[in-house]
Formats: structure tokens, sequence, C-alpha cells
């Protein structure tokens, strides 16, 4: 998992107020050279910020090695605790696609 409090400083300070989720289910789909390392099972889930004039920045990557809804609570809370270190007033609406 990778974020940056430095960038989510930044995105709050610019205007934050959305995050969009989404995620890819397939990794490394097969391929004809037969690579020895896939991860066809895992997904890489991202958190987007949408910020004041609708620009949107790249908040959070994670990638799990199975696709299952028991990562959403460590990926969320990780979003969650680097949103409540920056001091601000506003929170964000999360929207999950």
């Amino acid at each position: 998992m990778y974020y940056s409090l430095e960038i989510i400083t930044e995105a709050i300070n610019s205007g934050l107020f959305a995050l969009v989720a989404d995620c890819v289910h397939k990794l490394n789909p097969r391929s004809k050279r037969h690579a020895p390392v896939r991860m066809e099972e895992g997904q890489l889930y991202t958190i987007n910020g949408v910020c004041r004039g609708g620009f949107e920045v790249s908040l959070l990557f994670a990638v799990t090695r199975h696709k299952s809804e028991q990562h959403y609570p460590t990926i969320f809370g990780n979003m969650k605790e680097a949103l409540q270190a920056v001091p601000n007033e506003t929170r964000a609406c999360i929207f999950i696609l």
C-alpha cells in the first residue's frame, strides 16, 4: 500500500471534497510467454481525490493478493488515518465504484 501525506495535504488544501475508490481485478492476465510471476487473483485498488475545480489526484494505491472485501477495512482505515493526520475542518464524501 502506498500513499503520501504530502500529496494528501496538498489535495485537502486544494479543496478535496470527494474520494472515489476503484479497483482492477486482473493484474496480470495469462500470456503466451507463461511468465513465472503472475498475480491473476490479486487486485489493484486505488483511491482518488476530487478537488475544487474538478481535478482529480491519486491518493492511495494498494495491491492485494486476492480479490476479497476483507482487505477494504485495512485500505480505507489507512486512508482515514492519513486524512485525519492533516489538520482540516472539511470532510470528504466517499464513492465506491
